[in-house]
């Protein structure tokens, strides 16, 4: 059965293991994998689960280019359908911003633009989010990408997490089904394995 495959990716420091952490059981993401301080992932690095694959990202550092980055994304998603076997294909992708940031950056909408198809914009952090902020990031978002695929999550509080499955679900059986995959055996596993974490 072929499992989706969901790239996690954004700036280094935004909480992208930690939120993969959150999402799947205990003991796949083993806590030496997450820091506060330093980028703690280096290259790209999976976490599979009976319902997914996570291929959790290199953060994009402070001052490194987006196009460099795009290339890098762009070069794994590639280099697995190069592969020419259906269960290496990326079938959605998280882009995460923290939400203690006041505005989206033009690198972050250069990267939603690059990835359309299959990003969905994942605003961590959001239990350091005052008000203010909120609305001013959400009424930004709303006119960059559909409202369906924006989710603002709190790893730390356990909210938004049952949404951010259903839209990666959502992405991911679109993508699968344009490549012609079993969409019922995965649904059914899909479930399984979430029905117990959110």
């Amino acid at each position: 059965m072929i499992r989706p495959n969901i790239l996690v990716c954004g700036f280094t420091g935004v909480g992208k293991t930690s939120l993969i952490q959150s999402v799947t059981k205990a003991g796949t993401v083993p806590d030496s994998a997450i820091s506060d301080s330093v980028a703690a992932t280096h290259g790209f690095v999976c976490y599979e689960t009976d319902a997914a694959v996570f291929v959790d990202s290199e953060g994009l550092e402070p001052g490194q280019g987006m196009a460099a980055f795009i290339e890098r994304i762009s070069s794994e998603v590639e280099r697995r359908l190069s592969l020419r076997c259906q269960d290496q294909v990326i079938h959605a992708i998280w882009y995460c911003i923290a939400g203690t940031q006041d505005r989206i950056q033009p690198s972050d909408k250069t990267f939603i633009r690059e990835f359309s198809d299959k990003v969905l914009l994942v605003v961590t952090k959001t239990e350091d989010m005052r008000e203010k902020q909120f609305k001013s990031l959400s009424a930004e978002l709303s006119g960059l990408v559909a409202h369906e695929r924006v989710v603002f999550v709190s790893g730390h509080k356990q909210t938004g997490l049952g949404q951010l499955i259903q839209a990666t679900k959502n992405v991911a059986m679109r993508s699968m089904q344009e490549s012609g995959h079993e969409i019922m055996c995965y649904e059914q596993k899909w479930q399984v394995y979430f029905a117990e974490k959110v």
